[in-house]
């Protein structure tokens, strides 16, 4: 376990007038415990599952991960918007058997050629009834930059497209 508590052999090497104004101000030290019994640890953070689980339904996109040999490894679910319908069946499926199969043929060239390095990502853009949907496919590369699998991207850009110049209006400059 990793923790965020600062001991008090830790606190007498700061320079006195920091703890000084620490100690009247009334603040003591965090005692914070960062990582956590069944935390999982990544390169930027440690989270559990269902904080993972969480975060990906919070996404406002769906993904799709597939490994070098094209087979489905992980598919999110998300609550804000929805693309395309998946179910469990897919994972395991290689990924073009998971699109209609007048696309299959396509899906399998494009993963290869991600997959491949051949081309940094493809973007197409598709309609499912009224919804305007972007579809991204990228390479996933390990820590030493060689390409693992392929993410499939799929976003309803809907109410951004239809919408353009009310997001215009409310862009925040920061």
């Amino acid at each position: 376990m990793i923790s965020g508590v600062v001991t008090k052999e830790q606190l007498e090497k700061l320079p006195r007038e920091l703890v000084s104004m620490a100690m009247q101000k009334g603040i003591e030290p965090d005692n914070y415990d960062i990582k956590k019994p069944g935390d999982e640890e990544y390169d930027t953070s440690f989270l559990n599952k269902e904080e993972v689980e969480g975060l990906f339904r919070a996404l406002p996109l769906e993904i799709t991960y597939a490994n070098r040999d094209h087979r489905v490894r992980f598919y999110s679910e998300n609550e804000l918007r929805k693309g395309f319908v998946r179910t469990k069946t897919i994972v395991g499926r290689r990924l073009e058997f998971c699109h209609p199969p007048r696309l299959e043929k396509l899906v399998e060239k494009i993963a290869e050629e991600v997959i491949s390095g051949k081309t940094p990502y493809r973007e197409f853009w598709t309609k499912i009834g009224d919804n305007i949907i972007r579809v991204l496919i990228s390479p996933v590369k390990n820590k030493n930059g060689e390409i693992i699998g392929v993410v499939e991207i799929v976003e309803d850009m809907t109410n951004i497209i239809n919408k353009a110049e009310v997001i215009k209006k409310n862009i925040l400059v920061l």
